[in-house]
């Protein structure tokens, strides 16, 4: 089947892998190698292209997978990704396809890129360096730097050397602010900003409390080092003691860091006499030396503080990861109109457990420095759900969770989150098939239609427990739009694996949506910018 040419077979043999690596891991894990080799021999459009990425990104988030993988086997996963990098540079591409698409298709490969090198052990990520490093530059337009593979070098510049994550959280900050640790901003306290190559860097002085904070803001996400001053060292001291401060990555520091849930990060950096102490983190001074891309050596000050406030708010204003917001609608049974389907507060047991492992419930008056989609504490309920990674997250407007209100009687509070979100996952337990006009928007692109495998199936009722239940998936599709995930009429799943299928692909859905809109519903061909890109303008911009 993925030797026979023919885009139509390729589709629905990469639909049936991509159901294999949830339903059959071990057959899968087994294979996967020899799959990986036969995909990428395939040198196919962005129309097949788009679900060679689907899969190569579902299997990267089943780790057992994968587990077993070589450094020549995840060698030859950048290289079917390197491939379409390559398509999408090529001038003689076939410029008559869907614009839309063919943007998603380049997205979808750093995606893979991100993905893939972060699931490889960190010992062997700089193995992998020098291959990706040679192979971005080739695949840049006209030989440049395009902004796209600029944003890339950032990323590996970041996570090649730690795994702090994308944003840095402020429990430390503040913390030590309501230790009056920090001096009043403004008062005793010095500033400086540099820009060193794609990256802002500030460093502030607390000098009453004993404190130096520094900040680096980069395309790819925000540091925050504390460091009490009387642990630097002898010279580092001496010219802080002089208020000189100067950019300096000399010091011999141990950086100790921790995660959250959310995938941010905090870091705190200190001298430990009793510890062998470690050279500082090299991913903050790693562009420098050129390990990273041809990206020359730049250290600038900044001095034009009234454009650098303005500039700081930008970047910061532009999320550090991806964020979706996804519908979840409950449809119970024997209900088809939007009124009925909006009132609904409860769901079936299986619904539930679907739910629960879809993503994380979280409350929403505890939720701090995360976007929630627009929901508030109270007017919308006391929870929703959430998932995230150190590249995306999605916020899920779940139907079920929400309020009526007595004087909201047609539930516009509730219509208001859907039906401003480009994808829903639908949970028709009605009987009946479920119209793309159900609950009509300006938005309606993509609905994924969850439903009993057949009718009459226990499933549709909200009794009883039935953990060894299949479903039909199906989707629907904005009249239009092209094909970009390998579902095809339908696929028939597990309850068990349910939720992680219809997670990639809402995620991805939404993800191609967002394009979608950009490019005028595929009528412009207008490059789409990622928040990682966004940032780096805007850094770029204060050179």
């Amino acid at each position: 089947g993925l030797t026979a040419g023919l885009p139509s077979t390729l589709i629905c043999c990469i639909g049936g892998l991509m159901l294999a690596a949830y339903e059959l891991r071990v057959a899968t894990a087994r294979y996967l190698p020899r799959i990986v080799e036969r995909l990428a021999q395939i040198m196919s459009n962005p129309e097949v292209a788009v679900h060679v990425l689907t899969f190569l990104r579902s299997v990267a988030s089943v780790d057992e997978l994968y587990a077993n993988f070589t450094e020549e086997n995840y060698k030859m996963v950048f290289f079917v990704a390197f491939k379409y990098l390559e398509y999408h540079s090529n001038p003689d591409s076939d410029s008559s396809l869907s614009f839309s698409l063919t943007q998603h298709v380049l997205v979808m490969t750093f995606n893979i890129i991100y993905v893939w090198f972060h699931v490889v052990n960190i010992g062997e990520q700089t193995t992998h360096i020098v291959d990706i490093k040679r192979r971005l530059k080739l695949a840049s337009m006209d030989g440049g730097i395009e902004e796209p593979v600029e944003v890339c070098f950032d990323w590996l510049t970041q996570y090649t050397f730690g795994t702090l994550g994308p944003r840095a959280v402020s429990g430390v900050v503040k913390e030590a602010s309501d230790m009056r640790a920090f001096s009043t901003p403004g008062k005793n306290t010095d500033e400086r900003w540099w820009i060193v190559n794609l990256s802002l860097i500030a460093i502030r002085a607390h000098h009453e409390a004993g404190w130096v904070e520094i900040e680096s803001r980069r395309a790819a996400g925000l540091t925050r080092f504390l460091i009490p001053t009387h642990t630097l060292p002898p010279g580092v001291r001496e010219e802080y003691a002089s208020h000189e401060l100067e950019l300096s990555a000399s010091s011999r520091l141990e950086i100790q860091h921790q995660s959250s849930d959310s995938g941010s990060s905090n870091a705190s950096v200190r001298n430990n006499e009793n510890t062998s102490s470690l050279e500082m983190n090299p991913s903050l001074n790693a562009p420098l030396d050129g390990d990273f891309g041809p990206i020359e050596d730049l250290c600038i000050e900044v001095t034009n503080v009234d454009g650098l406030d303005r500039s700081v708010r930008n970047i910061d204003f532009a999320p550090v990861i991806d964020t979706h917001n996804i519908g979840i609608i409950y449809i119970a049974p024997g209900q088809t109109t939007e009124a009925e389907i909006l009132a609904n507060t409860s769901g079936s047991p299986t619904y539930n457990r679907f739910l629960d492992v879809i993503g994380k419930r979280v409350r929403l008056d505890e939720v701090q420095g995360m976007p929630l989609g627009g929901l508030r504490a109270g007017e919308d309920g006391d929870e929703t759900v959430v998932w995230g990674d150190e590249i995306a997250r999605a916020t899920f407007h779940v139907i079920t969770l929400m309020p009526n209100n007595p004087h909201d009687p047609g539930n516009n509070n509730k219509k208001r989150h859907i039906g401003n979100d480009y994808v829903r996952i639908i949970w028709n337990g009605s009987g009946f098939p479920y119209r793309m006009e159900t609950i009509p928007s300006d938005f309606n692109f993509v609905n994924i239609i969850i439903e009993p495998h057949s009718l009459g199936s226990p499933t549709t009722y909200p009794v009883d427990s039935h953990d060894n239940e299949y479903f039909k998936v199906t989707m629907q599709l904005m009249k239009g739009m092209p094909d970009f995930v390998p579902i095809g009429e339908f696929k028939i799943i597990s309850s068990e694996n349910l939720p992680y299928l219809i997670r990639r692909v809402c995620i991805k859905a939404d993800w191609f949506c967002n394009i979608y809109q950009q490019t005028g519903r595929d009528t412009s061909r207008e490059e789409y910018s990622t928040n990682w890109r966004n940032r780096l303008r805007f850094i770029k911009r204060l050179k």
